[in-house]
């Protein structure tokens, strides 16, 4: 569970950066050309990671309902987690 809780911390964060108004802070570093292609790659690569922690929790030697349980309890806490870290850097 502690491989799934890793997955899903970094899912949310860049799902997170991916939101127009994080992205904006982030973008500045890069030319338009790239801006679109880094904007498009942290979104699918947030949703590809939360995706994976969802598969490595259903694969989890724990029986299914509780995996969900936990998987549902960790976005949860992960999503809380970003959003402090992120208020607190603003």
């Amino acid at each position: 569970m502690v491989t799934v809780f890793i997955l899903v911390i970094l899912g949310i964060a860049l799902l997170a950066l991916a939101s127009d108004k994080h992205f904006k802070q982030v973008a500045s570093i890069f030319n338009r050309k790239r801006r679109a292609f880094v904007h498009t790659a942290t979104r699918v690569s947030g949703w590809l990671l939360t995706g994976g922690s969802l598969i490595a929790a259903v694969y989890a030697p724990l029986p299914l309902s509780i995996s969900l349980v936990w998987w549902f309890t960790l976005i949860s806490c992960a999503i809380f987690l970003v959003a402090l870290i992120i208020n607190k850097s603003n």
